[in-house]
């Protein structure tokens, strides 16, 4: 599934000229239709899946944004496990959380549901992929695209993983972040 993922970024990412809308990551309500071969017939199971994928403006060129970046990642406390230079692409491929990233709930950032009234994301174990690109979009702004995908595994157990969804609230972390640093 991460793979796809990347693809998709990837192709999403390829259109650096593009100078189309700037949407911000968030939830959206999907519907699964499942049909039963008992009595029950059809049944519409209703979820919250969340666009991994957030795109906002910069009013700063490129380059400065990408210097920014890294310091940013440094901030949060997050590896870089991928930087390619070239693409303007930074990133931490399944890093390993727990409870916070950067001094903050992880529930602030991914929601993977609850247990027992408690926040899934604020008790069990998170593997994080996030990649951050920075697009120009010409003159002095810039296009700042973020991925997150997380999922979660209670702690100490060998069960299956939980696939969580972004708030839209890391994303808006590293651009209130980039913004700051590049203002001057």
């Amino acid at each position: 599934m991460q793979k796809a993922w990347l693809v998709v970024i990837v192709m999403t990412m390829g259109c650096a000229g593009s100078s189309g809308p700037v949407v911000a990551a968030g939830p959206r309500d999907v519907t699964t239709s499942v049909s039963t071969s008992s009595e029950v017939g059809t049944v519409d199971l209703r979820t919250t899946r969340s666009d991994p994928t957030g795109s906002f403006s910069i009013a700063a060129p490129a380059d400065r944004v990408w210097r920014a970046l890294s310091t940013v990642y440094t901030d949060l406390k997050l590896s870089a496990t991928t930087l390619d230079t070239q693409s303007r692409r930074i990133g931490v491929e399944n890093a390993r959380l727990r409870r916070q990233l950067g001094g903050t709930r992880m529930s602030k950032y991914i929601s993977c549901g609850e247990r027992l009234g408690n926040p899934v994301a604020d008790t069990d174990d998170i593997v994080l992929t996030l990649y951050t690109q920075v697009v120009p979009a010409g003159g002095e702004a810039s296009t700042l695209r973020t991925l997150v995908e997380a999922t979660a595994r209670q702690s100490g157990s060998g069960g299956a993983s939980i696939n969580c969804a972004t708030t839209g609230e890391l994303e808006q972390r590293i651009v209130s972040m980039v913004r700051a640093q590049t203002a001057s």
